[in-house]
């Protein structure tokens, strides 16, 4: 052992201290150097600490979170990302072993907070964390990285998880507390980059049960991609999403149990688009998005049978007339939209109309409050297939009582509406325009099944239309 390795390895025993219950003897050995980094290694359990100075990164013993199973886990600090954020992480990637699939094991990076002086650190170097076993937890502790290539590439890659074993029950893990950004913009709807902030990988389990949380993403092409199947149950908490063009894509299926608590996608062009996966949405809201390419602005899904449930969710637009054809929701005629509570408001001042807010397949929507500032909703929810509709309206002025537009045959449709009685559309299929009653009074509403639309009063032999009772006469919709 040369002197330099004999004056790392009597520092590592002196800044054991008290870290350890019994004073036991302790083998180590340097397992690797570079540039950037000495690590030591005690041989048993897995403990790693770096000592050379300066110290970019540091390994502590015995600091990290509880696992499941026989639990090797080191905490990694980071003093500095130098010059690039993320040659300096694939730089630990690189240094620490990989531990047995039996360990559950997580090593936790924490950034030293206000790690640099500038607004945020440099990321040219794609971080790549995809060796299986290798589970790590970065705690960015506030700071910035900015990545500044707008080029088809993803910023972090996560594919750690291994196909087979017992790892996807490990604790916490993924990317939390901080900011990622390409290029720091602020241009509403993103500015067209190519780039994904975070991407799960393909070729093992990606981050499956992985954890997101108190994350700013913005200005990227994608905020956060998962089109891998066996990246399932994950997390995200209090995250916003903001001038991405899409802030969050799922394109696999199926693609269970995605959990979204208090998140914000705000003034990127599609909050989320689902193509397969099973989501809820718990809080949080979609606000000022711009619909872009897409022409929707919340959340979108065309493939795959979706699913999605909102729960106590805000939707808002950006509020401006040139929005009133971008819809809230879009599922297209394959996906489920399950929607509990929460505000659909429109808050454009000095419109005239807008297009449909919500249109797709299979709607369950319960205790929605609706409200519009000044635009008339020329349709509220457009159906495809089959729904149960129980929402306030809180604008009837606004948002007329037969603006639900209906194509399917299991519907049933109940709003309440201020200063104004209960208005309901039951049944299945409705009746044909000869049993149209003549006795009914003013303000009932009845799918008619043969009806032609938009016809004043109601005429028969066509493919159907919502007849409407107004001063004495059926009025189709």
């Amino acid at each position: 052992m040369n002197m330099k390795r004999l004056f790392l390895a009597l520092a590592f025993l002196l800044s054991l201290g008290s870290a350890f219950a019994s004073p036991r003897p302790v083998k180590i050995y340097v397992v690797r150097k570079s540039p950037f980094v000495a690590v030591v290694k005690e041989q048993k359990p897995l403990l790693l600490r770096v000592l050379e100075s300066p110290m970019p990164f540091f390994f502590s013993p015995r600091r990290g979170l509880p696992q499941i199973g026989n639990p090797s886990t080191a905490s990694v600090y980071v003093q500095s990302l130098g010059s690039d954020a993320g040659a300096t992480l694939n730089a630990i990637n690189a240094a620490v072993p990989t531990p047995p699939a039996s360990q559950n094991s997580v090593y936790h990076v924490t950034l030293q907070p206000n790690i640099t002086l500038a607004a945020c650190a440099t990321l040219t170097t794609p971080v790549l964390w995809t060796t299986p076993n290798k589970v790590f937890l970065l705690d960015l502790s506030g700071n910035c990285i900015n990545d500044p290539s707008l080029t088809a590439h993803a910023s972090f890659t996560l594919d750690y998880m291994p196909s087979t074993g017992t790892a996807s029950w490990i604790a916490k893990h993924g990317i939390i507390n901080g900011t990622l950004t390409n290029t720091q913009c602020n241009t509403n709807g993103g500015i067209g980059s190519l780039a994904t902030a975070i991407q799960i990988g393909n070729t093992n389990f990606g981050a499956q049960r992985g954890t997101f949380e108190g994350l700013t993403v913005a200005c990227f092409g994608t905020g956060f991609a998962n089109g891998n199947p066996g990246s399932w149950g994950q997390n995200f908490f209090n995250n916003t999403w903001r001038y991405n063009s899409v802030g969050v894509a799922l394109s696999a299926g199926p693609l269970e149990n995605m959990m979204f608590v208090t998140n914000y996608w705000m003034v990127n062009g599609t909050g989320i688009t689902n193509n397969g996966a099973e989501i809820s949405l718990l809080s949080g809201g979609c606000d000022s998005n711009t619909g872009g390419i897409l022409g929707v602005a919340c959340y979108s899904d065309t493939t795959g049978s979706p699913v999605a449930n909102f729960v106590s969710f805000h939707f808002e637009n950006l509020g401006v007339p040139t929005q009133n054809a971008i819809h809230y929701i879009n599922s297209g005629s394959v996906g489920q939209v399950n929607i509990f509570g929460g505000v659909a408001l429109d808050d454009t001042a000095g419109g005239a109309t807008r297009d449909t807010m919500f249109t797709g397949n299979v709607f369950d929507i319960r205790g929605l409050a609706v409200t519009s500032i000044s635009e008339t909703i020329t349709t509220l929810v457009t159906i495809n297939g089959v729904a149960d509709i129980n929402l306030q309206d809180n604008s009837p002025a606004l948002i007329p009582l037969a603006s639900v537009a209906f194509a399917g045959t299991g519907v049933h449709i109940h709003v309440t509406s201020l200063g104004n009685a209960p208005f309901d559309i039951g049944g299945i299929g409705g009746v044909p325009f000869a049993n149209l009653p003549t006795s009914s009074a003013n303000g009932t509403v009845i799918g008619c099944t043969n009806c032609t639309t938009a016809s004043n009063p109601c005429t028969g032999a066509s493919t159907g239309a919502v007849a409407v009772r107004q001063n004495g006469a059926w009025v189709c919709k």
